[in-house]
């Protein structure tokens, strides 16, 4: 892919993702609460906290597989290219559902803890447990991402993401005019993250068969390997 090409198509998907971001974290906003209070709000985004500190069990698996896959790509080794990938899978959909069923632990009791208001105590937990169930995910979409990324391939990873930050808004406002309240914003991160899974592994399965690059396997020592380099 011609070097120019790939730094405009960035820039463009970078720039869409910063719209995007702004549309659902303040235009949306007064919209938002026309469905739920303020205080509610400040509850969701306090709570959203909580989760993103139990994601920090995850050290960076995603960014350190790319750089083990580039590597690997360049010196058309293919086997370890499978391997790597393979391992830093498994690896991911481990914290992945680890940080799931903390979250989902947690989701119940976040609302009493943060003295939400008793209206909104039920929806604010159903919220988080989609929430958690997206955050978890997001560790697997990360990995899977770092695919395309160390092919050098940018426009098809980008136009996944545009889908998926689309899929966020408009499932929030589906939920929001179907008056789940709070609930709304816990699907739109479950969306977002599904979105970008299911993009990522119709795109990987597609490439990795026209490269035939042998199927992606597991060793105890390439694990070891990327946890270390990763913390």
């Amino acid at each position: 892919m011609n070097k120019r090409f790939a730094a405009t198509a960035n820039l463009f998907f970078s720039s869409s993702h910063a719209v995007f971001t702004i549309i659902t974290g303040l235009v949306m906003v007064p919209l938002y609460l026309r469905y739920f209070s303020l205080s509610t709000y400040g509850v969701w985004l306090a709570s959203g906290n909580i989760i993103s500190m139990i994601a920090l069990i995850e050290p960076g698996i995603a960014t350190v597989a790319t750089q083990k896959l580039s590597t690997s790509y360049a010196l058309k080794n293919n086997e370890r290219f499978s391997n790597v990938f393979g391992s830093a899978l498994l690896m991911s959909i481990t914290l992945g559902v680890i940080v799931i069923a903390i979250g989902l632990c947690l989701s119940p009791f976040n609302p009493y803890w943060l003295q939400a208001s008793m209206e909104y105590r039920r929806g604010l937990s159903i919220a988080l447990c989609f929430s958690s169930i997206g955050t978890g995910s997001s560790f697997v979409f990360y990995l899977l991402g770092s695919v395309p990324q160390a092919w050098q391939r940018t426009v098809a990873p980008g136009l996944i993401g545009i889908l998926a930050l689309s899929a966020n808004i408009i499932s929030i406002l589906i939920a929001l005019y179907a008056n789940l309240g709070i609930v709304a914003l816990g699907i739109g991160s479950f969306a977002l993250s599904i979105t970008y899974i299911i993009g990522y592994i119709v795109y990987v399965v597609i490439f990795w068969r026209r490269f035939n690059l042998p199927r992606p396997n597991v060793s105890l020592n390439t694990i070891i390997e990327i946890w270390n380099d990763a913390r």
